[in-house]
């Protein structure tokens, strides 16, 4: 999450990956809200895209990026549609010997958010911080 001078922005990602590290197909769901000084507006999508990742050395560091693009968004209660897209490059450590990794990165998002009173595009990039449990090698 992250503050802008005009409100707060949250945001949440579930992401699974299939394939081999090297280049793996990733889907995911995502959630983004914004809450501002008269409301909060939240919006959830699919995310569809594809992620790359080169070991560094023997040392468990891999660098990686990854392009997506979100599809069946719709905002709180169903109401507005939109579309998306992202880029992110990062350095993940995954120790041999555990299931683990830690991430760290940078994302860019451009979100354009479709409404009774016409097109809202946003731009949104950030550092990345994130970990999780692998399941396959």
């Amino acid at each position: 999450s992250g503050a802008t001078a005009a409100g707060t922005i949250a945001n949440g990602d579930l992401r699974l990956m299939a394939g081999p590290r090297t280049i793996a197909a990733e889907v995911g769901y995502g959630r983004r809200g914004f809450t501002g000084a008269l409301s909060t507006i939240t919006w959830s999508f699919i995310r569809i895209g594809a992620r790359a990742s080169l070991p560094l050395g023997g040392s468990g560091l891999h660098a990686g990026v990854a392009l997506a693009l979100y599809t069946g968004v719709s905002g709180a209660g169903g109401a507005g549609k939109g579309n998306g897209k992202e880029a992110e490059t990062s350095l993940t450590y995954a120790p041999e010997r555990l299931p683990l990794y830690l991430m760290f990165g940078y994302r860019r998002e451009q979100f354009t958010a479709a409404g009774a009173s016409g097109d809202r595009p946003e731009e949104l990039s950030g550092i990345v911080v994130g970990g999780g449990v692998r399941l396959g090698r």
